[in-house]
């Protein structure tokens, strides 16, 4: 798997009540967690041939779209990745600066 893991500082900056709100719902929770998970340990070499495509994610048809430019590689247009490749016994881990939330179904 490749795991997009958030930082503490990324926690703390969610809105007002978002935290507890995903913590006192197991199925909410478990949503965002799956929203950060890709099946496939995908290397940051990798991330370049993904410029401008979609990834999906282990969330219900979620979608993650992944750019690189001068700013690094980007996730959904302004999520950072910050930090790349931390191996695993079942796949990769990428540092992001922001907890991705996924689209509620209208």
């Amino acid at each position: 798997y490749t795991l997009f893991a958030p930082t503490d500082e990324a926690f703390d900056g969610l809105p007002p009540g978002t935290l507890d709100g995903l913590m006192s719902s197991t199925i909410s929770l478990q949503s965002v967690l799956a929203y950060h998970l890709v099946e496939g340990a995908v290397m940051a070499e990798d991330v370049v041939a993904l410029d401008g495509e979609t990834v999906s994610t282990l969330y219900a048809d979620g979608q993650i779209a992944v750019s690189t430019g001068d700013d690094g590689v980007m996730l959904n247009g302004d999520v950072a990745v910050t930090e790349t490749d931390r191996v695993g016994a079942n796949g990769v881990i990428h540092v992001i600066d922001s907890v991705l939330l996924p689209e509620r179904p209208s």
